[in-house]
């Protein structure tokens, strides 16, 4: 994961990494996402899940207590306690969010 992080540059755009094999644990266990909301100074209750597996990335946010899961897929793909959109563009209107920030 940190080579994809260097080739794409994408590292620069966010606060923070947490890298399973760096931080010695994995998802879906919600200590690392507890982990991840930690390492951005902030709890749990004020941090967003935006992934792509049902299981992994929004069973595991939402066992976290993670204000929110986002799932990028398939309309009509469900799981329970997840917003469901189709591509990342659709993310910060399906969280409220407007304008820059």
């Amino acid at each position: 994961q940190r080579r994809k992080l260097d080739v794409t540059g994408l590292e620069r755009e966010l606060d923070a990494v947490a890298i399973s094999e760096e931080i010695g644990v994995a998802k879906p266990d919600r200590k690392a996402f507890r982990y991840a909301a930690a390492m951005l100074g902030v709890s749990p209750e004020r941090v967003a899940m935006v992934g792509d597996s049902p299981v992994y990335d929004i069973a595991g946010a939402l066992d976290a207590g993670l204000a929110a899961a986002v799932l990028i897929g398939e309309l009509g793909l469900e799981s329970d306690g997840a917003i469901v959109v189709r591509t990342l563009s659709e993310v910060p209107a399906a969280l409220g969010i407007t304008g820059p920030g």
